[in-house]
């Protein structure tokens, strides 16, 4: 047996006495479906445990159900258990358990929490500050339920794949066990958040968190009664034969030329079985993966028009695009990339060169991508840099070794950009004092010009500047004479200037003995010719 695996062997002791007779999956459920607590999930295999691969992006572990939560949801047909995914796998596992976190529970509070032994976790494996205020940020703004369950989930998995990009599947089970201590956590609610296409569901991390209480067989009849009671489908019209699929899909099989009518309603209401439909039509697709995204796994050349429906619905489906070995289009790729710009890196995993479309719609959502591509090698062109800084004065910050014409778009859009750009030249910074003079802040021993240029503009900005010069002081207590508080023992020179543009400035010059006599008399007369 191995780890993480608990075999589930059927026990019999005589198959044939009517004692044992097998009931169907429903009958033997039925007794347990108003139970809190308890789970089920469906496998091919005897025996329940954590699945080391995993085709989405979602942690690695044991998915299930909760049985009270997805009761009304199931239905029996086909010989088996109708339930949103893996509902047509041969047995159902029954296991109850009381170490379950209920995500409609979690709190701001239980975030806070958890961030807080996160950012420890992150700290001793060397990730700074700056680094992980990022990760935290960007998970809760990408973060498709808007809720302190929601955002737990989106930064765990930013962090599993800052942490060990290649097995972040793994590494975020990890998290969730190791540093939060959580066995299992469920969406009864059904928020969406473990996935937004099966919106009820739970995750067991490791099998010590359930007690495995049975298993049974999904399939328990032989579909060739019903076959042979509709056995005259062909010879039915068209609504005679969508009303016997409303009950029993599995029918269509038998239908030899189904109408487009026919197509539609069967993945209208069962959207999976699409892939019993050969070469379905653009409408059909649209159809099905309009009602259901996940329809387009079951597609073997989905258009673009129902690749588009799929990834606008969920930005997920494009990763099971790429695994088609299709090359989605511009429009597909930009409509997930909204969703999530770190698509963009799947897109390149898969050997497609974006186009700078795509490159923009990445960067502009993400600007940290910037430096993520150019580490990877791709290389990304001026004028989607300029583009980018004019839409995010941030962006510059994540752009190595800027040309100074990137550095004038970014600060003559925000002259508060300045900061993120390591020694500007001249004419930057006066285009970024020229934006906002307050720039001046950010701006490592400036030049006189720029000096000038800043107090001209406001005069207290001389706040900003060690040891200016006198022509500098003059400049500023011209232009606002209170700024005259920001020069310790000005000279008389400076003193006249402050008090002809502002006579009230006297009372802003320290140390007080510094205050000439004709200073005293030039506020007096100043003060008399305005009563």
């Amino acid at each position: 047996m191995k780890i993480n695996e608990v075999l589930l062997k059927e026990k019999r002791r005589n198959p044939k006495h009517p004692s044992q007779k097998v009931k169907t999956a429903y009958e033997q459920l039925l007794p347990y479906h108003n139970e809190d607590n308890i789970y089920i999930n469906f496998t091919n295999i005897s025996k329940a445990g954590v699945n080391p691969i995993s085709n989405f992006d979602t942690p690695v572990g044991i998915y299930s159900y909760p049985l009270k939560e997805i009761w009304k949801y199931i239905k029996y047909q086909e010989n088996t258990l109708s339930v949103p995914y893996a509902g047509d796998r041969k047995y159902i596992n029954i296991f109850k358990s009381n170490q379950v976190m209920e995500l409609s529970n979690y709190t701001h509070n239980d975030l806070k929490t958890d961030i807080i032994k996160l950012k420890t976790f992150l700290k001793d494996h060397n990730f700074k500050d700056k680094s992980i205020l990022n990760i935290i940020m960007e998970g809760k703004v990408e973060a498709l339920v808007k809720n302190p369950g929601g955002y737990l989930w989106n930064i765990t998995r930013l962090i599993s794949i800052e942490i060990k990009k290649n097995k972040s599947q793994h590494a975020w089970n990890w998290i969730f066990r190791n540093i939060l201590g959580y066995k299992a956590i469920s969406d009864k609610k059904g928020q969406g958040i473990i996935h937004e296409n099966e919106k009820i569901q739970a995750i067991f991390f490791n099998v010590t968190a359930f007690k495995l209480i049975g298993r049974i067989r999904n399939k328990v009849e032989s579909l060739r009664p019903l076959f042979s009671k509709y056995k005259d489908i062909n010879s039915k019209s068209e609504k005679e034969q969508i009303n016997i699929l409303l009950n029993y899909p599995i029918l269509f099989k038998l239908i030899k030329s189904p109408s487009e009518e026919v197509k539609e309603y069967l993945v209208f209401y069962f959207p999976k079985y699409i892939e019993y439909i050969k070469n379905p039509s653009e409408k059909v697709q649209l159809v099905a993966v309009k009602k259901d995204g996940m329809a387009i796994w079951h597609i073997k050349n989905p258009s673009e028009q129902a690749q588009l429906a799929a990834v606008k619905q969920n930005w997920r489906l494009i990763n099971d695009i790429l695994k088609k070995g299709i090359i989605p289009s511009e429009k597909v790729q930009v409509a997930a990339i909204i969703s999530a710009p770190s698509v963009i890196l799947n897109i390149i995993e898969k050997g497609i060169t974006p186009s700078a479309r795509v490159l923009f719609t990445a960067i502009k959502e993400d600007p940290k991508l910037i430096k993520i591509l150019t580490d990877k090698g791709i290389s990304i062109p001026e004028p989607i840099k300029i583009k980018i800084v004019k839409f995010n004065r941030d962006a510059i910050y994540w752009i190595h070794n800027p040309s100074e014409k990137v550095q004038l778009a970014a600060v003559s859009q925000d002259g508060y950009a300045i900061q993120f750009i390591e020694n500007p030249s001249e004419k930057v910074q006066l285009a970024a004092i020229n934006q906002n003079e307050n720039a001046l802040n950010y701006i490592k021993n400036p030049s006189e010009q720029v000096q000038l240029t800043a107090v001209n503009q406001n005069g207290k900005t001389l706040y900003y500047i060690k040891n200016p010069s006198e022509k500098v002081q003059l400049a500023a207590v011209s232009q606002n004479g209170k700024a005259i508080q920001y020069i310790n023992n000005p000279s008389e020179k400076v003193q006249l200037a402050a008090i002809n543009q502002n006579r009230y400035a006297i009372y802003n010059i320290k140390p007080k003995s510094a205050i000439t006599d004709k200073v005293k008399q030039l506020a007096e007369k100043l003060k008399n010719e305005n009563k």
